[in-house]
């Protein structure tokens, strides 16, 4: 089976291999017949669209000029980034939807690439992408949209993101196309203002990010004071060798998690109910 590496667009043509994608995977050949919204996409089926979306991403300079590598991985997300609407989509009061698609192409597609043996690192990038492939579209519209960016560029990388939604969009027929490249280039500058487009969002160290994420309405640039660590004793001997002896000189008052008071505490503790 030919891989993403063989059968992402390159120079000198840029050409999408759209048949023998097709040919490679069942996953793709779902796509076909599949119906779409026709004030958002006038294109047609599910896989209409996504060959037009790839042949968009091929055509964009930001492809281009990308290594050989990530080109592989930015295909893999156009290509699988609508890949669990045949599953979502539904009719539903004469409007055809596919609400949860993004949520549920990052599982659908995290399987697909466990199987083909992507690299783990590879694979949580691509599906990051393809679960927030719709954010750049109403992303300035959206609350927690510093979680998002930070989050997507620790995980993947937004300058990707944005290359997806472009190219995503660019794969379609509709009224409003221009409208939302135009909230895509928002929140890539959004991003750069943020510091996470091309890289991951700097912390001042990773308890201060773990702190942002608790609590995303501080600023994400305070060094948070670092309250979680302590001191372990460890105590290792043979049975009635002194251990508690010595704790009790030397470390009195301090919580002390013991195998013998575990094991009490399980001996004292009623025995299960047990249901017929």
């Amino acid at each position: 089976m030919p891989t993403f590496d063989a059968l992402a667009p390159r120079s000198p043509d840029w050409s999408v291999p759209w048949d023998d994608i097709n040919a490679a995977y069942d996953w793709v050949r779902a796509l076909k017949d599949v119906p779409q919204d026709p004030q958002h996409h006038g294109e047609g089926d599910v896989a209409t669209h996504t060959r037009l979306a790839l042949e968009a991403l091929a055509g964009s300079a930001g492809y281009r000029d990308l290594p050989d590598t990530e080109r592989s991985r930015l295909f893999a997300a156009v290509l699988m980034h609508d890949v669990a609407k045949p599953f979502t989509t539904q009719e539903t009061e004469g409007r055809i939807t596919a609400h949860g698609h993004s949520r549920g192409g990052d599982l659908l597609a995290r399987r697909v690439l466990w199987e083909l043996g992507a690299d783990p690192i590879e694979r949580e990038h691509i599906c990051t992408l393809i679960r927030h492939h719709q954010v750049p579209f109403w992303a300035l519209e959206r609350d927690d949209l510093d979680a998002i960016a930070f989050r997507v560029s620790l995980l993947a990388r937004n300058e990707d993101l944005v290359e997806l939604a472009r190219a995503d969009i660019r794969g379609r027929v509709c009224d409003d196309v221009e409208a939302l490249l135009d909230n895509v280039d928002l929140y890539a500058q959004w991003c750069a203002d943020r510091g996470c487009l091309g890289r991951p969002r700097n912390f001042a160290t990773d308890h201060a990010r773990f702190a942002w994420f608790r609590h995303p309405a501080r600023d994400p640039d305070y060094a948070a004071y670092d309250d979680t660590t302590f001191t372990v004793t460890v105590m290792s001997g043979l049975p009635a060798t002194g251990k508690d002896t010595w704790i009790t000189g030397h470390r009195g008052g301090q919580q002390v998690i013991s195998l013998d008071g575990i094991r009490i505490g399980w001996a004292s503790r009623p025995p299960p109910i047990r249901r017929r």
